[in-house]
């Protein structure tokens, strides 16, 4: 599909997920809509410039994973919205100051996995919101401090797979929390996380390559319906 087949429709919500010959002008084609849902997920021509179409949108769910010449001035297009949901995974662009333009929103679910630049510091804009899902795989500055950031969060699911930095400190952060989905494949992770997650009502689990993770750990893991380590 190309950019001229946008015109003239009226949507709520659009998917144009791996349209690879989409450009900007795809989403001028947009502009004036009252969408609430766009997922261009894998149109790697988008610009930060193509973002600007949206502004005034009632949208609440955007996706543009692995938009990868996206920046930090994309998100500014999107500031003071209503998004719930926002998935920039693959967005290796973007510096913790992306996560700035997110305050103030009502957001529940944000996935910024495989954002590389990111630090602990892009975890404090989210300090405070009612978020229910993070996912930040890969992001392999982060250290267990930015997990404090999260302390208070109405969250069932975390996904910090790749992680390496993070270690058993982390879990303590989360302990009281009501997480029924944890990811942390390839952190380094030991036996002294068990005590955290017994306060956990967890249904899935990966602790997968988390080598020193003992056969006692592994023993209490199989408790959990879905558990891979």
């Amino acid at each position: 599909m190309t950019d001229s087949a946008l015109g003239g429709l009226l949507l709520t919500s659009v998917d144009f997920s791996h349209c690879k010959k989409l450009t900007h002008n795809a989403l001028r084609r947009l502009q004036g809509m009252l969408l609430t849902s766009v997922n261009f997920n894998c149109c790697n021509k988008l610009t930060n410039g193509a973002l600007s179409y949206l502004k005034g949108m009632p949208l609440t769910s955007v996706d543009f994973c692995r938009c990868e010449k996206l920046t930090d001035r994309a998100l500014g297009y999107l500031k003071g919205m209503p998004l719930t949901s926002v998935n920039l995974s693959g967005c290796y662009r973007l510096t913790d100051d992306a996560l700035s333009h997110l305050q103030g929103m009502p957001l529940t679910s944000v996935n910024f996995s495989s954002c590389y630049r990111l630090t602990d510091h892009a975890l404090s804009y989210l300090k405070g919101m009612n978020l229910t899902s993070v996912k930040f795989s890969w992001c392999r500055e982060l250290t267990d401090d930015a997990l404090r950031y999260l302390e208070g969060m109405p969250l069932t699911s975390v996904n910090f797979a790749s992680c390496d930095e993070l270690t058993d400190k982390t879990l303590g952060y989360l302990k009281k929390m009501k997480l029924i989905s944890i990811n942390f494949r390839a952190c380094d992770l030991t036996d002294d996380m068990l005590d955290s997650l017994k306060e956990m009502p967890l249904t899935s689990v990966d602790f997968t390559l988390c080598d020193k993770l003992s056969s006692q750990t592994h023993t209490y893991l199989r408790k959990i319906p879905e558990h891979r380590f």
